[in-house]
């Protein structure tokens, strides 16, 4: 699927983060922020050509430990590295996934506090996109 029709769909999935953190939705909001994370640290792990994503191509699924993996050199790796804030990003959205939309602890607040963590992660994605172009 072209890269650039992914991250168009991924910014719809940003509006739709908007309205549910208008309409007060904690959990749903944490659950758009984790898919614009996690879908993007998939797409830049493909065009970075990360043993992860040959991986998961491989068995055909995404674990937790190849997000983490890739969020990790994509951070650090000198041969992979795109933006050292990705790593962190990834932190923060599966804390949004794991504790806000599974478990429902955290609150409005927070998940207003933590959401610009998807526009960053778009902004990188992005740039990595036009960069391959």
């Amino acid at each position: 699927m072209p890269k650039d029709f992914l991250l168009q769909r991924l910014k719809e999935e940003e509006a739709q983060l908007e309205d549910y953190l208008l309409a007060g939705n904690a959990r749903w909001a944490c659950e758009k922020i984790y898919v614009i994370v996690s879908t993007a640290i998939k797409i830049l792990a493909e065009i970075k050509g990360l043993p992860e994503y040959e991986e998961a191509r491989k068995v055909k699924f995404w674990s937790v430990y190849h997000l983490n993996a890739s969020a990790y050199r994509l951070s650090h790796d000198p041969l992979y590295k795109i933006d050292e804030s990705i790593e962190d990003i990834w932190a923060k959205a599966w804390k949004l996934h794991s504790e806000g939309f599974e478990q429902s602890y955290i609150t409005l607040k927070e998940v207003r506090d933590l959401s610009s963590i998807a526009r960053k992660m778009l902004e990188i994605l992005e740039r990595e996109i036009k960069a391959g172009e």
